[in-house]
């Protein structure tokens, strides 16, 4: 299991906590939004910090889930529909009354259902 680091580590810095402590050599790469919000999430402080915001209730959603979508991606707000009807006019007179049937009697079951005491049909 990898060992998480420390903000102080993720961001190559002093730790004022522990400021005896050098940082370790960083590379000049550059991050991404992307990389730097998976980084603080990453963090033991920020972990630390999110448990306790939410312990008391404290915790800011817009800074929360602003980190969480750069850090994730946004969740896709569409919902795609792939069961579409089939068009009436493609159905034989037959199959029009099998279903015209069917759904009376689905009606039927359900006024039953909801009226108990009414099982009469008007």
């Amino acid at each position: 299991m990898e060992k998480v680091q420390t903000l102080a580590e993720f961001l190559g810095t002093i730790d004022p906590r522990c400021p005896e402590v050098l940082p370790a050599p960083s590379s000049s790469h550059k991050l991404t939004a992307k990389e730097f919000a998976r980084g603080v999430l990453n963090t033991t402080e920020y972990r630390e910090s999110l448990l306790r915001r939410v312990l008391l209730d404290e915790l800011p959603p817009a800074v929360e889930l602003w980190l969480l979508n750069t850090a994730h991606g946004k969740p896709v707000e569409r919902v795609e529909v792939t069961d579409v009807p089939q068009d009436l006019d493609d159905l034989s007179i037959e199959q029009l009354e099998e279903r015209a049937l069917r759904t009376l009697e689905f009606v039927r079951r359900h006024r039953q259902e909801d009226n108990p005491a009414d099982s009469s049909i008007h």
